[in-house]
């Protein structure tokens, strides 16, 4: 009997929790709640296990000793023993079991995709037995300083690696950043390294199994977005949509934007009983840029999900692909790159801990002081970048650059990275620029732009002068020019015929958008019912009439 007692004081109700309550960022209801608690016991094979066992095991004496015995409980055959065991269960415990239906920061530690916590245990956070997602392959080799000389030094090449390197940080603090779960895409030629930008990004986390791919269904990336929240979730190849450029555009404009709402899909609550949310940085690749994928799909591209995952070209235009340099000792690109990648595969995972440590001890002395660091380092960014604070687009695009740089700051801050902040800050505003120069245009450009051209297209076109003589026209002649010349209250116009602006208007903007621009500019002149067009006297009176857009001939010399 005293063997017995030993043993029952060698297993240790830690914590039980709320079944009403969850924590994390994935904080939905549960549709049948359940009470857990935190047991943790002396294996047959020695060593100390923790395990999460229902609470209606306590109930059923042969269902407690089954479900211990399978995780690790020396086997005892002892009634007594047992019996025992339950009544310390049942006399409760004060400490809360914390649960979380996603991985990432929670509760003053950070839970991991595989259960392992990082942060004070006491706590007693722990990942729901509910939970669904993708856990991230975590995975290390070598030490930090290996990783720091052999793989994060060659950012000091590559703009586009530091901007990858940053990125990969910066899913370590989005809970603090003022962002939506978005990032970049690097597109360019299938040679010039983006891929390795990607791999390079994810030795922060572990191999190259950390890297997933774009070829996935709607349910799949709610679970890797799950599975990756507060940390990176990299994507590769994004012609792996889809073969047909259509249904490829559409999946991938859904995904890009299910990924920012950082929400999933309600689902009926047969198939799924807990609703997705996650936070996360996405870093992804393809060949296109998002921009020419959807419009290789027939579409375009919409401002609010320009601004979620940014377009970002590969080349650095210095004739080496994504590469600004190469080291003297390398015969060529190629070379470099080979090496960069046996590097990666060789050295990773080891600034993972060491930043997400940091990160729960500046939390620890002070709740603010992450945000207060973030906030910094944007505003700095933003200041060498002359950003337009009252432009609301530009700002939502800065600053993920932003914190880009301010997660490659903390790095260096947290010891994880050797950097200077000058050399992160040169390499991030560097992919800035690129940005802005290759940035997609704003609508009211594109109805600029349209406008302009249609203005350039009616000045050029063939038309019929009829504000003189008409006897040299022919009926013939008014069917086939693209419109007159004539004159309208007064005015000298070019009243063009519909279907001929039509086609010169195009269908990258909307026509409705282009007349209202023209009107507003006292370039059209809209008829006595509202209309956009308005009627025409030919002087034919086989065709006495015809509705026409009528643009005024000074105000359109003027422009």
């Amino acid at each position: 009997m005293k063997k017995a007692i030993k043993k029952v004081h060698e297993v240790r109700l830690l914590a039980v929790n709320d079944p009403h309550r969850v924590y994390g960022e994935s904080r939905a209801k549960i549709r049948n709640p359940k009470r857990y608690c935190l047991v943790a016991f002396i294996k047959e094979i020695g060593g100390e296990v923790e395990v999460l066992m229902p609470m209606t095991h306590i109930e059923d004496l042969r269902s407690l000793k089954t479900f211990l015995i399978n995780n690790g409980h020396p086997p005892v055959d002892d009634p007594v023993y047992w019996k025992e065991l339950r009544q310390r269960f049942y006399s409760g415990c004060k400490a809360e079991l914390k649960l979380s239906l996603a991985p990432g920061f929670v509760e003053g530690v950070y839970l991991c995709g595989d259960g392992n916590v990082i942060g004070d245990r006491n706590r007693y956070v722990r990942l729901h037995p509910e939970a669904r997602f993708r856990p991230s392959t975590l995975s290390s080799n070598g030490s930090l300083q290996d990783w720091k000389m052999q793989v994060a030094l060659l950012a000091l090449y590559s703009d586009r690696l530091m901007l990858a390197l940053c990125t990969a940080f910066s899913g370590l603090i989005v809970e603090w950043a003022g962002i939506e779960s978005g990032g970049f895409h690097m597109h360019g030629t299938s040679s010039d390294g983006k891929t390795t930008a990607t791999k390079f990004a994810c030795t922060v986390y572990g191999d190259d199994r950390y890297l997933l791919s774009w070829d996935v269904t709607e349910a799949g990336i709610e679970e890797a977005a799950v599975g990756m929240n507060d940390a990176l979730l990299p994507l590769n190849e994004l012609k792996l949509l889809n073969a047909d450029p259509v249904i490829a555009a559409q999946k991938g404009s859904k995904l890009v934007y299910l990924i920012a709402e950082g929400s999933g899909r309600y689902r009926a609550s047969s198939y799924q009983e807990n609703h997705s949310q996650w936070k996360t940085v996405v870093l992804s690749s393809g060949e296109l840029s998002l921009a020419e994928h959807a419009a290789s799909g027939l579409s375009k591209r919409f401002a609010g999900e320009a601004v979620r995952i940014i377009d970002i070209p590969s080349d650095a235009g210095s004739g080496y692909g994504i590469l600004d340099k190469i080291p003297e000792r390398f015969s060529s690109a190629s070379k470099f790159a080979e090496h960069i990648t046996e590097q990666c595969a060789q050295y990773y995972g080891t600034a993972f801990r060491p930043f997400v440590e940091g990160i729960l001890e500046w939390l620890e002395s002070d709740a603010g002081s992450v945000q207060t660091k973030i906030n910094a380092y944007v505003d700095e960014f933003f200041d060498k970048c002359d950003v337009d604070r009252n432009d609301r687009q530009e700002m939502r695009v800065a600053r993920r650059f932003g914190v880009a740089f301010a997660a490659g700051a903390i790095a260096i801050d947290l010891g994880v990275l050797d950097f200077k902040h000058s050399e992160v800050g040169k390499a991030i505003r560097s992919c800035y620029r690129s940005y802005l120069r290759d940035k997609p245009k704003t609508a009211r450009q594109r109805i600029d732009e349209a406008c302009s051209a249609a203005i350039d297209r009616v000045s050029k076109a063939e038309l019929l002068d009829l504000t003189g003589s008409i006897q040299r026209y022919t009926l013939e002649d008014v069917e086939r020019v693209h419109g007159f010349r004539t004159r309208c209250k007064g005015e000298v116009v070019y009243a063009m015929k519909p279907d001929w602006f039509q086609r010169s208007v195009g269908t990258q903007v909307k026509l409705a958008e282009v007349l209202a621009k023209l009107k507003s500019d006292h370039v059209l002149i809209p008829g006595s019912d509202g209309k956009s067009t308005r009627q025409v006297k030919t002087g034919f009176d086989d065709m006495p009439r015809m509705r026409c857009y009528c643009f005024r001939a000074d105000t359109m010399s003027s422009l």
